[in-house]
């Protein structure tokens, strides 16, 4: 029971699902007030209004249920509940007041053109524009995360809208760590320390950058230095790297593979998912990237005869209808983008094949191959040797369905989350092979889900520990229990740098350009709109 009850009376209660879609799409409601015509705005507002009254409605119901007793249902007082969720919690909040997030923190270089397009949300008139050799351009860009701070701040200025920056940051990143523990299984038994563990591999995952920077590109050792661009092509970001450098990406992404994923467990929940998808797009199109194949799965799920129902009830049908509406505007919206970015595959974009082979082969190995390989490897010696005499194709199946409950008993890891181990493998091995944007966002960024959901799967067998393990297994064990810390590296570092360099509140006004100065002309490029597009003549103020 414990803190596990207050989880599972969270889901029952229906608060996550809601509170997370909620999160997701207040801005939605806020780009079709501020950049559609009429009657598209009329009509996507008052779909809107509907979608967003549900939400509220089902939130205050759950509240207001006589079910919403936690420390009744779960044995354990309020103050018992709140030593175990503490620790926890102030290690997440401290990890975000050094993120840069509203100026709290050292802002790393990507906060330039962050910043900038706050104030120019915030100054100008919406739609956006700029100036690209002195001629107004349309600015096309995934406003998602900065739409309700520039909404604060346009109502009560710069330092308000900083300040909500940061609270909307932690916002996010509490739902986010939630679908963490969701996502991972791990029961946390009244134990503060599992949370807290949970917490800290939430924060610090990332790969063997450091082998990649100190070793083989012999950079000298400086514990405040961004080590993940080592392998040039391509880069799998940490979660730290990730909420200090693009939250507007990041936060997103993990919460809408959350949604995604939950659906395996409660179908019902998939009258919201449209909806959420479609905001989404709104703030990271490569986070639905990213997302697509844990959402090919939902849907493979949920076409089964016993989840059929939930797909085809008449508030799914509503609401998900709805998301294609406004899913479609937001698509015409960034489809309005010049798309002067370089995009495809990356052994067609490369000089040297060869080169390319090589850091591919490293970055792979470091990034995600070895620790994936130990996991994998625990795995699979859980099923018995007896696999290799086996010819009978019922047998075999008896033994598939004993290993399977084995690798539940020993490391409490479902059907689903082997399924789901296994596509984010695969995602991960396939991304580098392709390029969108001249930072190569794609990899980047679309990676986000995956290693979100890999990291999960990896928290509950690191905290399993080796009790049930076997002799082989537990060395096995003891080696990635190496890998993990020193794969907490590059976080270490983007923490250190904050710590080393800490400054408390947001630029002074005066001091942030617009979008076009703040970034280089090339970067702009990749943010203009198509007069023409029709977006812009038909849609579009």
């Amino acid at each position: 029971m414990g803190i596990d009850a207050v989880m599972q009376d969270i889901q029952k209660l229906s608060l996550l699902v809601p509170t997370t879609v909620l999160y997701l799409t207040l801005p939605i409601l806020i780009f079709i007030s501020g950049w559609l015509r009429s009657p598209f705005s009329w009509i996507s507002v008052v779909l809107m209004v509907i979608f967003l009254f549900a939400l509220l409605r089902e939130i205050v119901q759950a509240l207001t249920s006589p079910r919403c007793q936690f420390s009744a249902e779960s044995h354990l007082s309020k103050s018992r509940i709140l030593r175990i969720i503490l620790p926890a919690s102030l290690f997440l909040i401290t990890w975000v007041l050094l993120s840069g997030a509203g100026g709290f923190g050292y802002q790393n270089e990507d906060y330039i053109a962050s910043n900038a397009l706050l104030k120019d949300l915030i100054v100008q008139d919406w739609p956006l524009i700029d100036y690209l050799d002195g001629i107004p351009t349309r600015i096309v860009y995934y406003f998602g995360y900065y739409l309700p701070s520039a909404l604060i701040g346009k109502l009560f200025g710069w330092t308000w809208a900083n300040l909500f920056s940061l609270i909307w940051t932690m916002l996010g990143v509490a739902l986010s760590f939630i679908w963490f523990v969701e996502l991972s299984l791990v029961r946390i038994r009244g134990n503060a320390t599992r949370l807290l563990i949970l917490a800290i591999i939430f924060c610090f995952a990332g790969g063997l950058d450091f082998f990649g920077y100190y070793v083989l590109r012999s950079h000298p050792f400086d514990i405040t230095s961004h080590i993940e661009r080592w392998a040039g092509y391509f880069q799998y970001s940490s979660h730290s790297t990730l909420i200090y450098w693009v939250p507007q990406h990041t936060i997103a992404a993990w919460l809408i593979v959350g949604l995604t994923t939950n659906i395996l467990y409660r179908p019902g929940f998939v009258k919201y998912l449209g909806m959420a998808i479609a905001a989404v797009s709104l703030w990271s199109p490569f986070g639905i990237i990213g997302v697509t194949p844990f959402l090919l799965l939902a849907i493979v799920f949920l076409l089964q005869e016993e989840n059929r129902k939930y797909l085809f009830s008449h508030a799914s049908m509503f609401f998900n209808l709805s998301a294609i509406w406004i899913g479609g505007i937001i698509l015409l919206f960034l489809s309005a983008n010049r798309f002067t970015f370089p995009m495809g595959s990356l052994w067609n974009l490369v000089g040297d094949s060869s080169d390319f082979l090589k850091n591919l082969l490293a970055f792979w190995f470091l990034e995600f191959g070895f620790l994936g390989f130990l996991v994998v490897l625990m795995i699979l010696l859980t099923f018995e040797s007896k696999f290799f005499r086996i010819r009978k194709h019922d047998r075999l199946i008896l033994w598939m369905r004993g290993g399977l409950q084995a690798i539940h008993d020993r490391f409490e890891i479902d059907l689903n989350q082997l399924v789901l181990l296994t596509i984010c493998l695969v995602v991960l091995l396939v991304l580098p092979n392709f390029k969108i944007g001249i930072a190569n966002d794609l990899v980047m960024r679309g990676s986000i889900p995956a290693i979100f959901v890999f990291w999960a799967i990896i928290s509950k067998i690191t905290i399993l520990g080796y009790s049930k393990l076997t002799k082989r297994q537990r060395a096995i064990y003891f080696v990635l229990i190496v890998v993990l810390v020193v794969s907490f590296f590059p976080a270490i570092n983007e923490v250190a740098r904050s710590i080393s360099r800490y400054r408390l509140g947001p630029p002074t006004f005066s001091t942030v350009t617009s979008t076009g100065e703040a970034n280089d002309p090339d970067t702009v490029e990749q943010r203009i709109g198509d007069d023409s597009a029709l977006f812009y003549k038909w849609i579009g103020k």
